[in-house]
């Protein structure tokens, strides 16, 4: 009986500093940049689908006869960083980027 109460307590204190961990709030971020060598509807089907694979995206917004995206995503699950990265790797660099 006296080990028990021995291991309640040393599981007790081993959790205790768990309940301290205050949780990260997502962020919801807005941004505008513009897609080299984005030209025609296909283009444009291509970079909303390789943009809606990258996890945390809620809204891409492409403009007609331009190459600006407007994006909406959680900073917890993608990043400006994962954003450039999945477009240049499928041949659409981005340049000018601005949070709003």
């Amino acid at each position: 009986m006296k080990n028990l109460k021995a291991y309640i307590l040393i599981l007790t204190l081993s959790l205790l500093p768990l309940s301290f961990v205050t949780p990260a709030v997502a962020e919801t971020v807005q941004v505008e940049f513009k897609v080299v060598d984005m030209q025609g509807l296909t283009d444009q089907y291509k970079v909303r689908k390789i943009l809606s694979a990258l996890e945390g995206i809620e809204k891409v917004i492409l403009t007609d006869g331009d190459d600006i995206v407007f994006m909406v995503f959680e900073d917890e699950l993608s990043s400006l960083f994962d954003i450039k990265t999945a477009l240049a790797a499928q041949g659409y660099p981005v340049t000018e980027m601005k949070r709003l």
